[in-house]
Parts: structure tokens; C-alpha cells; sequence
């Protein structure tokens, strides 16, 4: 059976690091190969075949890994990283770190539903939960995104007063623009003109700006 552990950058600063090689190997091993509840199921010698080590190495480490860690930081079981069962090993603080690589997860869930729901609001989208499929703002809530005019009154008509955007903006309206090729927040019927309306909006940059400040770039690369 497959499975998914994730390595925490803690370990580098563990007692654990601290062991010889073949421990570490046959620790990380062991994490590699347990289930969601922390169990290795296996033999010696099954275990020092994935391991790549010696039967006699597999056994020496075993022994470190089942004894007690005075300068442990985990506390729970006097430091000790497993226990034997039946059938194999149990890893001992399995729960406590599945836990914490849930709570990880979680927020990166959120943080990346939340950059693509901005994303998807800024050209008249939502994205659900899963994060994969975007429909339309019902009308009142496009109205809340709506775009107000920059218009002002001044003698002899109507002025735009909105700022010019600058060369680092229509880099970083590039910049918007490679990231939505990539991901399109799962529109993929996307086209050119709808990712860079919404890469200009994320730079907030007026659209018909930053298209006139663009082609004027254009120009002056090909004169």
C-alpha cells in the first residue's frame, strides 16, 4: 500500500540527526512505510531490504530507536520513537505530527482557496470550496465589484484623472499574467483577454490603461 508522510524540517535539529547513518536511514525508512496510525508492518530482514542496510545494522538501530531519549523534545514515552507489535513497529508520536501536518495543510488550503477566490471576483467569478470550478457572481454581487468611473469635470469636458500605470506595473501585470496561464483558477476556457483583465486588476491597474501604456511600449521597441 502507498502512502504520503510528510518530513518536517524539525528533524534536522532533533537527537535523531545526531545518530549514526544507519539509524537515520532506517528512521526515515520506517516513516516512509507506516500507515495513517503509525504502524510498520514487516520483518527484520523485510525491513533491511527497503532500508538497503545489513540485517545486523537494522537490528542495531532498531535498538536506539525502541530506547528512551534523555534530550528528546518530545517528552511522550521517555523519547522513544517506537515500540515493537505485533507484526512490526509502532511509531510512537505518529498521531501527534499527523495532526500538525493536518493543521499545515489546512492553512495552505485556505490560503490558496483565498487568492483564487480574490482572483476569480476580480472578472465576475466564484470559486467554490474544492477550489476547481469557477461560475458566475449573481448580479448584485457583481455590482459590488462594479467599476466606477474616473471621470472628473473640469472645463471644457470630461478629464481622466487616473494616474498612468509605470513600467513596474506592466511588469508585474506580466508577471500576473504567467502565473494565470498556468493556473487559470480552474476556468480553463480562459481566454487572452480575460487573463489580462484579471492580471491588471490584481496589479490594480486599470485595463485600458495598461493596454495603451503596453502597445506605447511596443512601439518604441519597433521604431
Amino acid at each position: 500500500m502507498t502512502g504520503y508522510t510528510k518530513l518536517f524540517s524539525s528533524i534536522l535539529t532533533s537527537t535523531i540527526w545526531d545518530q549514526d547513518s544507519d539509524t537515520r536511514i532506517l528512521w526515515i525508512t520506517m516513516l516512509a512505510l507506516s500507515d495513517r496510525n503509525g504502524e510498520v508492518g514487516g520483518s527484520i530482514p523485510g525491513l533491511a531490504h527497503q532500508a538497503r542496510l545489513p540485517v545486523a545494522k537494522v537490528k542495531a538501530a532498531l535498538t536506539v530507536l525502541s530506547n528512551p531519549d534523555e534530550y528528546s523534545r518530545s517528552k511522550e514515552h521517555e523519547g522513544r520513537r517506537i515500540k515493537e507489535i505485533d507484526g512490526g513497529w509502532q511509531i510512537l508520536n505518529r498521531a501527534k505530527y499527523r495532526e500538525k501536518m493536518s493543521a499545515d495543510e489546512r492553512r495552505e488550503y485556505k490560503a490558496k482557496w483565498a487568492r483564487d477566490d480574490r482572483v476569480a471576483k476580480k472578472c465576475g467569478l466564484r470559486v467554490d470550496t474544492s477550489g476547481q470550478t469557477c461560475t458566475p457572481l449573481t448580479q448584485s454581487e457583481s455590482e459590488s465589484e462594479s467599476y466606477k468611473s474616473p471621470l472628473t469635470p473640469a472645463s471644457g469636458g470630461l478629464v481622466d484623472t487616473r494616474p498612468r500605470p509605470t513600467r513596474r506595473d506592466i511588469r508585474a501585470v506580466t508577471k500576473e499574467m504567467d502565473k494565470l496561464y498556468k493556473t487559470k483558477v480552474g476556468c480553463n476556457d480562459w481566454d487572452d483577454n480575460r487573463i489580462f483583465d484579471t492580471a491588471c486588476a490584481l496589479v490594480g491597474v486599470p485595463t485600458d490603461l495598461a493596454r495603451e501604456a503596453m502597445q506605447s511600449k511596443e512601439s518604441e521597441q519597433t521604431t
